[in-house]
């Protein structure tokens, strides 16, 4: 990581958190160019073995999350 590369630390499942993270970075350089999404849910047991629940935040921390930060 060089000088200009910040790390955002963020609960990207919370509504409206995707969008400042991208507001803080753009004001304080300008613009983004580079997006990595390094969001992960990890549970224990096989995918098909989870509850709802479970299977609902999986879903939603390693695909929806991607999702509301590259709006």
């Amino acid at each position: 990581m060089g000088p200009d590369c910040v790390p955002v630390v963020a609960d990207l499942t919370a509504p409206g958190a995707a969008d400042a993270v991208v507001h803080e970075i753009v004001a304080r350089f300008g613009g983004l160019d580079i997006l990595v999404s390094n969001a992960g849910a990890a549970v224990e047991g096989m995918i098909l073995d989870l509850d709802e629940e479970k299977l609902a935040h999986v879903i939603t921390v390693d695909g929806g999350t991607i999702e509301a930060a590259l709006r």
